[in-house]
């Protein structure tokens, strides 16, 4: 068997690295989608539908007309 030379293996190492992206792309992909149906019922016109944000402070209303961050108002207050 003939010994490779430095170019043929760094050829070989970079077509198996594109090959490893490739699948990782794919998987990233799938994954994405997954999610979508989860939050929309629906993979169609992904593009058009914005992700939901899940870390949105809620705020309360007092009778002050002053909106407060329900997390900085204790028991009391409310």
């Amino acid at each position: 068997m003939p010994r490779m030379t430095r170019q043929a293996r760094h050829r070989t190492v970079i077509a198996q690295k594109e090959h490893q992206i490739g699948k990782l792309r794919d998987e990233v992909e799938r994954l994405r989608k997954i999610l979508l149906e989860r939050d929309t019922g629906t993979g169609e016109n992904r593009e058009t539908v914005l992700p939901k944000n899940r870390n949105i402070e809620r705020t309360s209303y007092r009778k002050t007309g002053i909106w407060k961050h329900w997390k900085t108002e204790t028991r009391r207050n409310r």
